[in-house]
């Protein structure tokens, strides 16, 4: 209104030129700020895409890197790396889909150049870590308050455009480059696979910063954490394969599989030495899904070279706690096997232990699906609630281990658990099997105790090859 009447004062105008004038006016503004607005925009897209550059770098761009880094390295170069792991990362990658999950991680990867300083690099080191390079002389203090904000910053969830929101689960580990250790490009990344193994085994969402002593605390299973992608690429997981006996009939009842590493070094490994480091390290789930294709690819060959044999023969499979407790464990297993068309009957899914909800539901599925499931390897020596919290699920097989059956002897309360668990059998049709019979006196007891099923090392060793 002040316009108007500034222009029909000034320039003696009829009131409708004026109009027309101020609205020409509105619109010459309108366009200056909306010209404005898009250099503004374009500059901040200039600069994004300048800092994004580094994005399309992949793991072996981002290592040739740093070995560059090493070898043009002076008295003062200074710089540090960071892995950014997410351990959930398999987990998000199957339920948001590949371009979703891409999503995720370039939102990752954006924050990360938010509170990182100035100059450094990001990147997607693969799909389920990101790999930082920062451009500074960081002292311990201020490289640890570093690595706590971005642990904070990449925790807070990410909304996706479809309204998913996303919470990754972290390890952080980091690395300064120190002119003076002489060290190669390699031994430095050796340094932070080091501290980002210490950082899983701490727990979730914590960071470590390597320093020498790290080395110290090095163990077995730190050795075991390093190997398995390796191990994995090289198919040096495998399955062993253990008969049970029918004692009635002296025929093989089933088969007990068990996972054994064939190390390039250290030879067979049991699954009880590297299952740990197999958990913490969020592989487990890629590797049972491999042994167990193993598995029934191997059935459908045992039935069809023992196609005259008559009764079916069951196989084993054992999972963790950790397997049991993820919802899709059993769609996984159950896609496996139907698309190389095996029968989900002959295949008894075992675990240690049941107390959890998340694993009594995946029994109930597991025995929806067509699957049975065992009780592997059970103790109750501790546990008086057993016989109750069986009513609650539904096993074709129970395991005692052949150590707990012959305590019975000097052990009343055993004694009186095995005979009721002899009877509850009787009476739910689940067979029990007395396991990791080691010599001829545990033989003879079990006999004696009436069990008709057995297996351990005393009847036959563990063979990677079916009879």
């Amino acid at each position: 209104m002040f316009i108007l009447n500034f222009l029909a004062e000034s320039a003696e105008v009829q009131p409708g030129v004026a109009a027309l004038l101020t609205i020409v006016f509105v619109l010459v503004a309108g366009a200056l700020i909306f010209f404005l607005y898009r250099g503004v925009q374009r500059e901040r897209n200039r600069y994004i895409a300048e800092k994004l550059k580094v994005g399309i770098m992949n793991k072996s761009s981002f290592d040739a890197l740093i070995e560059r880094r090493f070898k043009i390295a002076r008295r003062r170069t200074h710089f540090t790396v960071m892995y950014i792991k997410i351990l959930n990362g398999a987990a998000l990658l199957k339920s948001l889909g590949d371009k979703q999950y891409e999503a995720f991680l370039d939102a990752l990867q954006s924050r990360l150049y938010e509170i990182l300083p100035k100059g450094s690099k990001v990147c997607v080191y693969n799909e389920d870590r990101l790999a930082a390079c920062i451009d500074e002389d960081l002292d311990k203090k201020s490289l640890s308050d570093m690595s706590g904000f971005c642990l904070m910053e990449c925790r807070k969830p990410v909304t996706l455009v479809t309204k998913v929101r996303v919470t990754a689960e972290l390890s952080i580990a980091a690395a300064v480059f120190d002119y003076a250790q002489k060290l190669t490009a390699e031994r430095f990344k050796e340094n932070i696979e080091q501290a980002l193994v210490s950082s899983e085994r701490s727990g979730a969402n914590r960071f470590v910063i390597y320093t020498p002593e790290l080395d110290y605390e090095d163990d077995e299973n730190s050795m075991y954490y390093r190997g398995i992608q390796s191990a994995l690429e090289g198919n040096d997981f495998v399955l062993y394969y253990r008969p049970i006996i029918d004692f009635e009939t002296n025929a093989v009842f089933g088969y007990d599989t068990d996972v054994v590493w064939n190390h390039p070094e250290l030879g067979a490994i049991r699954s009880e030495k590297f299952v740990p480091a197999l958990v913490q390290s969020g592989e487990i789930h890629r590797v049972g899904q491999h042994v167990f294709t193993q598995l029934c690819a191997a059935v459908l060959k045992y039935k069809q070279i023992h196609t005259e044999d008559g009764a079916p023969v069951r196989f084993a499979f054992s999972a963790s706690t950790r397997q049991m407790m993820s919802s899709s464990f059993p769609d996984d297993l159950y896609r496996i096997i139907k698309k190389l068309h095996g029968d989900p009957s002959e295949i008894y899914v075992g675990l240690t232990e049941f107390g959890a909800q998340a694993v009594r539901e995946n029994v109930k599925k597991f025995n929806s699906l067509g699957f049975n499931v065992a009780l592997d390897g059970v103790e109750m020596a501790d546990n008086a609630a057993f016989l109750g919290e069986l009513q609650n699920v539904r096993f074709a097989w129970i395991k005692l281990p052949a150590s707990f059956i012959m305590q019975s002897q000097q052990n009343f309360f055993i004694s009186g658990m095995i005979d009721m668990l002899k009877r509850y059998s009787q009476e739910h049709g689940v067979v029990l099997i007395a396991s990791g019979i080691e010599n001829e006196a545990e033989a003879d007891f079990v006999k004696q105790q009436g069990f008709r099923y057995v297996s351990g090392s005393f009847y036959s060793e563990d063979s990677p090859l079916l009879d």
